[in-house]
């Protein structure tokens, strides 16, 4: 399961499966997931990844007697547990270690954890296991010298160049100020921050494809010209228009809008609030300035809008290699009760300008076409 898993009833797996890995975001102590594993006795390899901001902290003990009593054939342990503390008023992060210290994950199974904790807040932090099992890695710390791990020193240098090599995006949650040395330059293909890249982190970047920028990023122009320079492979920008104004100090900085002009194939503008799951609103203004800038290499365009299909259909003509566009029309359209039916009502006849149209309601509109509007 790849997507996170919100259902609110109870789910009902295969129970002759033999592999399971499940992304889902736990808020409360795990039950209803351990309920569900109960009835799998036919695992060999499990990973869980829980994308909740903060859960409860985790308890090896309860792992250590479900895995006993109802995966014995179980070989394969892996997960991800972000965890604040204040969530479990029973134990401390010493404990915690101690419940995957035991003999069953050490001796008989040879499982072994890391416990990267913020530099903000002893409290919160996330467990996982090693080597990282999955391709998105959260940094939650300002050094990985704050780590604890369970690894026996006789096995550090072994496992200590493989921790990371699945990993292929970092997000950032806080400034690291050094990488790992277990990640690798030729794996990292996504980045989103959400707090400034430390400067020690830029030699990762060279096959770096898809950047993401928060809006509560403090990075100056010069800054991403930096960034840009190292990444020579980027191709995927998402961004808010009010951070995209400031880095390129208003669309007047010809160095960074010349790097984003050759590089960008996908742009999507976000809301400037990360949390939101909307797309950003662009003026007319500010669509003619992407359309300036972007028109050379973007292929993929989403974006929000609150002009009339009339108003933005010439602009969007100036972007040649477009090939799919999503558009978010908001608060109604200056009289038109549905812009989408109107825009697809004034399309060109031609056959050939557009392939595929979809609409989920009356705001949004995902098309698919040929050479023309």
């Amino acid at each position: 399961m790849e997507y996170n898993c919100s259902h609110n009833q109870n789910l009902i797996f295969p129970t002759t499966l033999k592999h399971f890995k499940v992304f889902y975001e736990e808020g409360r102590d795990g039950n209803v997931l351990r309920t569900i594993l109960q009835q799998m006795s036919q695992l060999t390899r499990l990973a869980l990844c829980d994308n909740a901001r903060y859960s409860p902290m985790p308890n090896g003990k309860i792992w250590e007697e479900l895995i006993r009593s109802s995966l014995p054939l179980l070989n394969s342990f892996q997960f991800f547990f972000p965890f604040d503390q204040y969530l479990n008023t029973s134990g401390d992060l010493n404990q915690t270690m101690e419940s995957f210290s035991t003999p069953f994950y050490l001796f008989e199974k040879h499982w072994f954890i890391r416990c990267d904790r913020s530099s903000k807040s002893l409290f919160t932090g996330a467990l996982y296991s090693l080597p990282f099992a999955f391709s998105r890695m959260i940094i939650n710390t300002c050094s990985f010298d704050m780590s604890i791990s369970t690894l026996p020193i006789s096995n550090f240098d072994e496992v200590k160049s493989n921790y990371y090599t699945k990993v292929n995006t970092i997000v950032f949650n806080q400034e690291c100020k050094d990488p790992h040395i277990g990640f690798l330059s030729s794996n990292i293909v996504g980045l989103i921050l959400k707090v400034n890249l430390p400067t020690s982190w830029i030699y990762l970047l060279t096959k770096l494809r898809h950047l993401h920028i928060v809006a509560d990023v403090q990075m100056s122009s010069n800054d991403f010209t930096r960034l840009l320079e190292r990444a020579p492979n980027l191709q995927s920008l998402t961004i808010s228009i009010i951070k995209l104004k400031i880095l390129t100090d208003q669309f007047t900085n010809q160095i960074v809008c010349h790097q984003l002009s050759q590089r960008i194939q996908s742009l999507t503008i976000s809301h400037h609030y990360s949390d939101m799951p909307n797309l950003g609103i662009v003026s007319v203004r500010l669509l003619c300035s992407i359309a300036r800038i972007f028109s050379a290499k973007c292929q993929h365009l989403s974006l929000a809008l609150i002009a009339h299909p009339n108003t933005v259909r010439p602009i969007l003509r100036r972007m040649k290699q477009l090939r799919s566009l999503h558009i978010q029309w908001r608060y109604g359209c200056h009289g038109l009760d549905d812009p989408i039916a109107y825009w697809l009502q004034q399309q060109s006849t031609d056959p050939t300008a557009v392939d595929f149209v979809h609409t989920n309601d009356k705001n949004d509109l995902f098309v698919w076409f040929g050479n023309r509007f």
